[in-house]
């Protein structure tokens, strides 16, 4: 018996002076993966998975690291939730940098659940670990690092998931806390109880980040940024311990008694287009004293900044309450002025910028799952992603980085026919693009497997 191939029937529709006609190839708009799919098998090999960060089958761990990858591929290629495999497997590219076989939503959510605490722990050390070895892959002789450590809210509408509770905002949601440099390569992603305050195991998590800093780099110097909600004792005793420069912003209650202790008010030069200006576009003064926390050995440093309220200007004597305040604590002394470390502190909003593209770019705004360290183990996962995203965006232009939408577009979004024989498949791209992805995989065939990223 002779099987017949069914002969295709090609449609036509014509739209003013566009046809659309229908074909048999197989075309795909994720070509781009293949650059990522590279990436991915140099910056994160099979080996540096094991037990102790995978949950493990009772036939190993290899097909849970395909899971953990298909993740991170789904990031990259757009997918904002666990139910979007379905619609990627029928991408032709996406299946084939998943060798023909894409997980469902199912397993995916099943995969998530294996996850426990010590795994969770383990994972985030292991983002830490590969961070900074990308990091001196872009930037070998970098002679400072600074971290930037936040936490922000992750509204949630599902009744029965873990964790969800009523936050400081006024809203249920989840709490994700993050550090970043500032390059915006993350380091920690840590889902939380929505009522968890912002600084709750933040000194746990500057000795994690930082016991993962490989031998080469330990020498850079190191700053550490954070808002008021770190403003404590034991924030500034982890920082000091690990060697880290700070510099973070004081609650009002803090620094109020301080400002009699201030000597003199510095007032800065109108002239200085790079001066300090407070907030609103306030001339200011500056002033500066001590402050050692109770029960501490260590005096730290205190930058207090001042600016005459709008409703005090007409006034010819001027006294405390007419000024509006701002204060940092630090224990950067004499190898910055004061301007220097408040430049230095202000910053730091790029690290919302970084949670902002996490959000949006990655759709984190929302978990998926019910149970909270699934959660935990997604959120992990998204950094793994973010940070393969966030490399070839500042390989391609380290001085102005794009986001994710432009680099999906550049570098993931890029037509292509799947042509499949003899158990093979090639990607067929038009000649520009075929350059464009040639040029990238070239790169990443130059780097060694694993770690560190040294071009060879």
């Amino acid at each position: 018996m002779i099987l017949m191939r069914k002969k295709f029937k090609r449609r036509r529709l014509k739209i003013m002076n566009i046809t659309i006609e229908t074909t048999d190839k197989d075309l795909s708009s994720l070509a781009g993966m293949l650059i990522f799919k590279k990436l991915c098998e140099k910056a994160y090999p099979e080996d540096i998975f094991d037990n102790n960060n995978i949950p493990s089958l009772k036939s190993g761990i290899d097909k849970n690291i395909v899971k953990l990858k298909q993740l991170i591929y789904a990031f990259q290629a757009g997918a904002e939730c666990l139910d979007d495999f379905n619609r990627l497997a029928m991408d032709s590219s996406f299946r084939a940098i998943c060798d023909d076989r894409v997980y469902t939503p199912k397993s995916m959510g099943n995969f998530l659940r294996t996850f426990d605490q010590i795994k969770c722990k383990n994972l985030n050390s292991l983002l830490s670990r590969t961070s900074f070895r990308l990091r001196s892959s872009l930037f070998p002789t970098a002679e400072s690092i600074i971290f930037d450590i936040d936490s922000t809210s992750n509204q949630q509408y599902g009744k029965k998931m873990e964790g969800v509770n009523m936050n400081y905002k006024g809203f249920k949601s989840l709490d994700t806390i993050q550090v970043f440099d500032e390059r915006g390569i993350q380091y920690w992603n840590e889902v939380r109880s929505g009522n968890t305050h912002t600084a709750k195991g933040s000194q746990e998590i500057i000795h994690k980040v930082f016991a993962e800093i490989p031998e080469e780099i330990k020498s850079l110097r190191k700053f550490v940024r954070a808002d008021s909600g770190y403003c404590t004792k034991s924030f500034f005793d982890a920082c000091t311990v690990k060697d880290s420069e700070f510099v973070i912003c004081m609650r009002k209650l803090m620094y109020r008694p301080l400002i009699k202790m201030v000597s003199a008010w510095e007032k800065q030069d109108t002239s200085e287009p790079s001066r300090v200006i407070f907030v609103g576009g306030r001339e200011c003064e500056i002033g500066e004293t001590v402050y050692r926390p109770k029960n501490s050995h260590h005096e730290f440093r205190v930058i207090i900044l001042r600016a005459v309220k709008p409703a005090s200007l007409n006034k010819l004597i001027l006294e405390e309450s007419d000024y509006d305040y701002q204060g940092w604590v630090s224990n950067i002394c004499e190898s910055m002025s004061a301007e220097e470390v408040i430049k230095l502190y202000r910053k730091r909003g790029h690290c919302e910028n970084f949670i902002r593209e996490l959000k949006n770019g990655l759709d984190l705004h929302h978990y998926p799952c019910q149970k909270l360290l699934a959660n935990k183990a997604f959120g992990i996962i998204a950094a793994l992603s973010y940070n393969l995203m966030r490399f070839v965006s500042l390989k391609d232009n380290p001085t102005n980085p794009k986001f994710a939408k432009a680099i999906r577009f550049k570098f993931v979004h890029i037509p292509c026919q799947v042509v499949r024989h003899a158990r093979k498949v090639t990607f067929r791209f038009m000649n520009s693009h075929f350059k464009e992805v040639s040029k990238w995989l070239e790169e990443f065939s130059r780097m060694k497997v694993g770690l560190p990223l040294v071009a060879t």
